[in-house]
């Protein structure tokens, strides 16, 4: 079988996503002062201040537990296979979890996506029939994957 090992993979998908979340961490700096801080006439959005610190939150525990599965693997693994045994375990609680996380981020940031379009639609609720739908059977999916 040819391609990518899936240590190396694992470290590059490591190193990826620790950039991408340092983006995302001045991304959510920069929210929190336009959505807490900055004066404004409008009254603030506390579903929009929410779901920015949850995604965060998500964002974080996400590189946290990457993080502690290289650990596990590179670093602390003994057994047969080395580090590529033990990240070829699709049945590793770490990996679980990670792809939990995942889902849940997902299916956040499209919830709020929903939101904001029935907000700017007028609550006009013929618009996110589709889209619900549609993150109903992620929801549905997500969790089979977890399983």
């Amino acid at each position: 079988m040819s391609g990518v090992p899936i240590d190396l993979a694992i470290l590059w998908a490591l190193l990826g996503s620790s950039i991408l979340y340092g983006i995302h961490a001045v991304t959510f700096g920069n929210a929190v002062r336009v959505l807490i801080f900055k004066k404004r006439r409008q009254a603030r959005h506390p579903r929009l201040i929410g779901a920015t610190f949850l995604l965060f939150a998500f964002g974080t525990t996400y590189i946290a537990i990457a993080f502690r599965h290289v650990l596990d693997a590179f670093v602390w693994y003994e057994g047969p296979g080395g580090a590529k045994g033990q990240l070829s375990q699709i049945s590793n609680v770490l990996a679980n979890v990670k792809n939990a996380i995942y889902i849940a981020q997902v299916l956040t940031g499209d919830a709020m996506l929903i939101y904001r379009c029935f907000m700017v639609y007028g609550r006009a609720w013929w618009v996110i029939v589709i889209p619900v739908l549609l993150w109903i059977s992620c929801a549905i999916l997500g969790a089979f994957v977890v399983y």
